[in-house]
């Protein structure tokens, strides 16, 4: 009999069938990795499991009893415990006060300082949890965060621990670290169940793997009997096209040039310290970076967001310095965000809205004030027809449509107007596999029709396949620009401040 099982579950929620009577089981120590698309309900599925939501119909059995989970400190109480992608920690605590805050040792009402300590640091060494744990939430790393939240669930003697997308903070080092802590707990008889969009870390970590489509159970089977095709077909339910070949640019030349740029934030933080770099037509020049390190400022700058920083940027020779958002895109830049659903469009408005927020000015979407809504309606149509984006109409609210689609109108308006250079941050945070493919496809294209183009992205594996030269970030430095062939373990190394470029 399997360890944990989740029997028939159905969850619903107003419009949506998120899961479709999914019936899972989990054994103990196991490494069982669930994988789908966005809105396949794998997460809906583990805040089941967590407590965090409720069934509205289906069991939960452990070890052949039922738990009725009505919330997370049910489940806890039942050994089940869970890391988020957004840690819930306290940033001005020390690490131990973190893990066992809520569940302190104490006598007579006092805390025992010594004993909290003493059983933290026994714990950490047994799993391979190193930390500091007299050190400040604020001042650790986030890889090292993340096994502050490990330790929370075994310090509450959790024997089920969940994990969503838990790589994708991480540096390879990190994620090598992780994968060795989830072997420990594996070679402890706990069970390890983790949510990615990783096939390739499913197949090198993951006992077992759980496949879902549209809230449905698509089929659970052994590493051993599946591979990377296999499980892309289940979950997409067909192949994923492949990615325009790239071209060799010969002629290249300097597009957007950044000279001795740093930023010093409001608190006098300095955000982004001397940095220089170019980058050229017909060129991806990646950002990689542990996110917090002076990504979102150098986003803020490019765009003209931020215009208060000491050093140049040159577009084709001009100064930016002074350039507003606007002039800027008028001289030919364009800009992906990294959350359509925050940044980049006006969920309210429908698709027509949208496509034309940056060019409705323009002929022949409008003459003198007013507005040719009869060409817009034929524009929109035809960018959704061309970028594939799945709508019942262009007056469909922007609101109503999936991550990966709204991705898709985002980029469709972008290059509309048909820019020299393009800003892509974290393009494809969030997105499925096609989406991703998607997104990936655009941008080699554009690559190869002589346009430039910064990626900023948090997901090393995609700066490796899609960047001519990556540029690695460290405490808004940059530690140096590498080029092909790209050896990761290195840039792993420069993400964390080592000076070992080549």
């Amino acid at each position: 009999m399997s360890y944990l099982q989740m029997e028939n579950i159905i969850k619903r929620f107003p419009g949506v069938l998120a899961n479709d009577n999914v019936s899972v089981d989990f054994n103990a120590g196991e490494i069982h990795a669930i994988v789908g698309e966005n809105g396949a309900g794998k997460s809906t599925l583990m805040k089941i499991l967590y407590g965090e939501y409720q069934p509205d119909s289906g069991r939960i059995l452990m070890n052949g009893k039922e738990l009725v989970l009505r919330s997370p400190r049910d489940a806890i109480k039942a050994g089940i415990g869970m890391v988020h992608q957004k840690f819930m920690l306290v940033a001005s605590m020390k690490v131990y006060e973190n893990i066992i805050l809520g569940d302190e040792i104490a006598k007579r009402g006092v805390l025992n300082k010594k004993q909290s300590i003493e059983t933290v640091r026994k714990i950490s060494e047994r799993y391979g949890l190193q930390v500091d744990v007299n050190k400040p939430i604020s001042e650790i790393s986030v890889g090292s965060q993340q096994r502050v939240e490990i330790l929370k669930l075994l310090y509450r003697k959790a024997n089920v621990l969940i994990f969503d997308e838990p790589t994708s903070v991480l540096t390879p080092s990190e994620v090598e670290s992780l994968f060795k802590v989830f072997r420990n707990l594996k070679k402890d008889g706990k069970t390890v169940i983790f949510i990615t969009h990783k096939l390739e870390e499913v197949m090198k970590t993951a006992d077992r793997i759980s496949v879902m489509k549209n809230g449905k159970l698509q089929g659970t089977v052994s590493k051993e009997d599946a591979s990377i095709p296999f499980l892309t077909k289940l979950m997409v339910g067909g192949e994923i096209p492949k990615t325009t070949p790239r071209k060799n640019i010969e002629d290249k030349k300097p597009i957007v040039e950044f000279e001795s740029v740093s930023y010093i934030s409001a608190d006098g933080v300095r955000r982004l310290n001397n940095m220089s770099f170019q980058i050229h037509s017909g060129e991806i020049f990646g950002i990689a970076g542990v996110e917090g390190n002076g990504q979102k400022e150098l986003i803020e700058i490019t765009i003209g967001i931020k215009r208060k920083f000491e050093g140049t940027i040159k577009f084709n020779g001009d100064l930016l310095n002074k350039l507003d958002i606007l002039q800027r895109r008028k001289l030919g830049m364009a800009y992906i965000s990294e959350d359509p659903f925050n940044i980049g469009t006006c969920l309210d408005a429908n698709l027509i809205e949208n496509l034309i927020s940056t060019r409705y000015r323009d002929i022949p979407f409008s003459k003198g004030l007013l507005i040719n809504w009869k060409r817009c309606e034929e524009f929109t149509e035809s960018q959704i027809k061309t970028y594939g984006v799945k709508a019942a109409s262009v007056k469909q609210r922007a609101s109503t449509l999936s991550g990966g689609n709204l991705q898709k109108v985002v980029i469709a308006r972008e290059l509309s107007s048909d820019p020299i250079f393009v800003l892509a941050a974290h393009p494809t945070k969030g997105l499925d596999i096609k989406a991703t493919s998607f997104v990936h496809d655009t941008l080699i294209r554009l690559r190869n029709s002589g346009k430039a183009i910064l990626l900023i992205s948090a997901n090393l594996d995609e700066l490796l396949t899609l960047s001519d030269r990556i540029g690695v970030l460290y405490r808004g430095k940059l530690t140096g620009v590498v080029a092909p062939p790209f050896d990761r373990e290195q840039i792993g190394l420069m993400m964390l401040g080592k000076d070992v470029a080549k």
